[in-house]
């Protein structure tokens, strides 16, 4: 669990995004892709229960929406008792992420209102079907949101019709688009400082909403953040071209001009 100082110092940060009306969603990746020896063991009971105390005391400080991330999972299981109980189903990895997904959904979302939970399968990019997403998608409740990267990791367009696919792959599901634009963790010497280009407007209505991975860079992320709020505060009318001169004038001020020559070079 969390020390009482990192609590408070997170506490903060909630309480300040709520003031600002923005939704703090807190993630767990229980697999430790970094590390596979130290991920979870699924059907360790006492593995659950931590991972529950965790989900309780984000609870606390009034985090109302989880994520547990599985992605970029080596599918290895770390104890004898996963390979027992989840060896043999079509598809081991999906079944026990699915079954640490049913434990929280049961014993946490379910006993507290106003909560909900949000996953990442391991499959989080593509939009063919497949075994893992069939069954991962048929074990876990309808209620618990899925997310999807589009067609590849870092998609340079992301279709109406890719969409759909993806969510028939899931079991007719409607998707929750995590954009991996401007994230740039995979090329760390580079900013991506152009607008949002390429989302077909048709996403709107059809996928849950869209999420944006920003730039290990907080600040220079603001130039294509704007235009990605653009984008999806109004996706039909939004102007590519015009929301980047907007985002510039607003973050460049008097600078703007000399802004838009660094930003048009990275």
């Amino acid at each position: 669990p969390y020390p009482a100082d990192q609590l408070a110092q997170l506490a903060q940060l909630v309480a300040h995004a709520q003031a600002n009306h923005v939704d703090f969603l807190y993630r767990i990746d229980p697999e430790a892709p970094t590390d596979p020896a130290a991920g979870i063991c699924h059907s360790d009971p006492n593995d659950l229960q931590a991972l529950l105390a965790r989900y309780e005391q984000l609870w606390s400080i009034g985090i109302r929406t989880m994520s547990v991330g599985w992605d970029d999972d080596r599918g290895s299981f770390v104890c004898a008792s996963d390979t027992q109980q989840f060896g043999t189903d079509v598809s081991p990895l999906a079944a026990s992420q699915a079954y640490v997904v049913n434990y929280l959904y049961t014993n946490f979302v379910l006993t507290h209102p106003g909560s909900s939970l949000i996953t990442v399968s391991s499959q989080y990019s593509g939009d063919g079907p497949s075994p893992y997403r069939s069954r991962f998608s048929a074990l876990i409740p309808p209620q618990v949101r899925i997310f999807w990267t589009g067609p590849q990791v870092i998609s340079p367009t992301i279709g109406r019709a890719d969409l759909d696919q993806a969510g028939q792959a899931f079991g007719g599901r409607q998707l929750l688009i995590f954009d991996n634009y401007p994230v740039n963790d995979y090329s760390p010497l580079q900013q991506h400082l152009g607008p949002l280009v390429g989302r077909d407007p048709y996403l709107a209505g059809a996928a849950l909403g869209i999420m944006a991975n920003e730039m290990q860079q907080e600040e220079p992320s603001l130039i294509p953040l704007f235009t990605i709020a653009d984008y999806a505060w109004n996706p039909a009318a939004y102007d590519p071209q015009q929301s980047w001169a907007n985002s510039l004038a607003e973050f460049g001020g008097a600078g703007a001009a000399a802004l838009r020559i660094y930003a048009e070079n990275n």
